[in-house]
């Protein structure tokens, strides 16, 4: 392969790198801020655009200097290349470990270049730390993304460029060879700058895909669930409502529908503002999910009122989750009471109506009849559960409940 095919090559890596590097940056400027990671694939790539004429400076410093200096953009990149997928899975990055294994591992470059120049070694070092990194990237891949399209690409790409890296090394090794720049060398050499040309294209195309594939998955979240609570919306219940439902049927369970409202919520916002009524919403579906399983389903109907699937095999198990909801709200605002401390939030109670599926029923029948057992609640004073069908369930009420009251003044 001629000097000239060579020089080609590193131009057209060095084009295409910056042409990732763009198209990465307006991905990290448009995309939602729940995608991750894209800030700092995009500084590795941009950083990648420097390698190229990074060991073109032998011909202008010393060959030392030079490949420091290349050595040093290889490194960088790679390492933030690595971070970005860590937090586009939303992965604990583990700083101490990767720094330290990449200091080192630069730090053994530099010892083979300043102290005891061995370049097979050197070769042998980068290979092991690329590698690495490659894999760690393909693990990460295979554990938590999706079994998509895009996250296959993206590991075959890391796969065949690990083998490269592997194969030119192995080749450098062996063949015990005197050091060269990066436009010159062996075909082990040559063919590895080669497959890192295209490779490299390749790898930036598998990460926008896998980003695109992200963002239509959150476009999708987005449209299903509630911007303020993240409880899914009506769109979002009706979807999985009929999930639940056939889960429900092949367990031989029933599903259950709670429809939770906050009592006098409208005063609340005339009281205390818009704002702490917003607090108040968040508060509330972070206390229900403390008490649901992992598939049950949680929706915003309206401004206060939420909704609860459940699959249970009795009326009893629904009648416990709705009590576990209320008694946790009054032990909280009992406690501040007690201890005198200003609350966040101002006090306040929920009324809750249960429905058990009919069996030949559907959402709206479901829901329905749970509504019709709030408004038993309503109707007999708020702050207590009521099913369906049935007398009312006693109001739940601790010890703890004079405190409460005491606190609560509802307009």
């Amino acid at each position: 392969m001629s000097p000239e095919l060579v020089h080609t090559m590193v131009l057209m890596a060095t084009a295409m790198a910056a042409g990732i590097s763009l198209v990465l940056l307006s991905a990290y400027r448009s995309f939602p801020k729940d995608i991750q990671g894209l800030g700092y694939w995009c500084f590795g790539a941009a950083v990648s655009v420097l390698i190229g004429p990074s060991y073109g400076l032998v011909y202008v410093l010393p060959q030392a200097w030079a490949l420091i200096i290349a050595n040093s953009m290889v490194f960088v990149s790679t390492v933030a290349i690595v971070v970005g997928t860590m937090r586009f899975f939303r992965r604990t990055i583990h700083w101490p470990a990767l720094l330290g294994f990449s200091v080192t591992a630069y730090l053994g470059i530099l010892w083979f270049l300043l102290l005891h120049d061995d370049f097979p070694l050197r070769v042998v070092i980068a290979a092991f730390f690329l590698c690495s990194m490659y894999l760690l990237q393909v693990f990460l891949i295979l554990r938590y993304g999706d079994r998509h399209f895009s996250s296959y690409f993206l590991v075959a790409l890391l796969l065949i460029q690990t083998l490269a890296i592997l194969n030119n090394a192995c080749h450098i090794y062996q063949q015990q060879e005197t050091p060269f720049d990066i436009f010159h060398g062996g075909f082990a050499h040559q063919f590895y700058l080669y497959s890192n040309t295209f490779m490299s294209l390749l790898i930036g195309v598998g990460i926008m895909l896998m980003s695109t594939h992200e963002l239509q998955k959150c476009l999708v979240q987005h449209a299903l669930t509630d911007p303020l609570t993240e409880a899914l919306n009506r769109r979002g219940f009706d979807i999985a409502y009929q999930q639940k439902n056939a889960a429900a049927a092949l367990l031989q369970m029933r599903l259950s529908a709670l429809v939770i409202d906050i009592d006098y919520f409208k005063a609340i916002n005339d009281q205390y503002g818009h704002g702490m009524g917003d607090l108040v919403l968040v508060d509330i579906v972070r206390t229900i999910r403390d008490h649901l399983k992992p598939d049950d389903v949680l929706a915003r109907f309206g401004g206060e009122e939420f909704v609860v699937l459940s699959a249970v095999s009795s009326i009893d198990t629904a009648v416990a989750l709705a009590n576990a909801i209320q008694r946790q709200l009054v032990q909280q605002r009992a406690q501040q009471t007690k201890q005198q401390t200003q609350p966040a939030l101002p006090a306040y109670t929920i009324s809750i109506g249960i429905a058990l599926q009919k069996d030949d029923g559907h959402a709206e029948a479901l829901i329905h009849a749970a509504d019709r057992a709030l408004y038993q609640a309503k109707k007999k004073g708020r702050n207590r559960v009521c099913v369906e069908g049935k007398k009312e369930f006693d109001p739940v009420l601790s010890d703890d409940a004079k405190y409460l009251q005491a606190a609560y003044n509802p307009l």
